[in-house]
């Protein structure tokens, strides 16, 4: 199941697959005393992690809690120039000198 084996680059902090708050709440939902209702809720969860696996969306904030990534439609920030190609290239050329 690809929820359980996250891939993390060398260095980084791995996030938890599932907020502790989550984790808990869902062991309070699996403990129970009778074995069928047991089995029945051991399918819901299986079912429901299935369906997380699938939707990283859903994963992000139902099980870890994160918020929903912010989308702007504002073009113009007036920040001025974030990249300047011109810049890039005398450099590029400046490098190549160096070499």
């Amino acid at each position: 199941m690809p929820l359980l084996a996250p891939s993390v680059p060398p260095g980084f902090v791995p996030k938890s697959i599932v907020a502790p708050e989550v984790f808990e709440q869902m062991q309070l939902y699996m403990n129970c005393t009778d074995p069928e209702e047991r089995r029945i809720r051991e399918f819901k969860m299986k079912m429901a992690l299935q369906d997380f696996s699938m939707n990283p969306g859903a994963q992000s904030s139902y099980l870890r809690l994160e918020d929903p990534p912010m989308i702007s439609g504002v073009q113009n920030k007036n920040i001025g120039r974030v990249f300047d190609f011109r810049t890039a290239e005398t450099m590029k050329e400046i490098l190549k000198q160096k070499v």
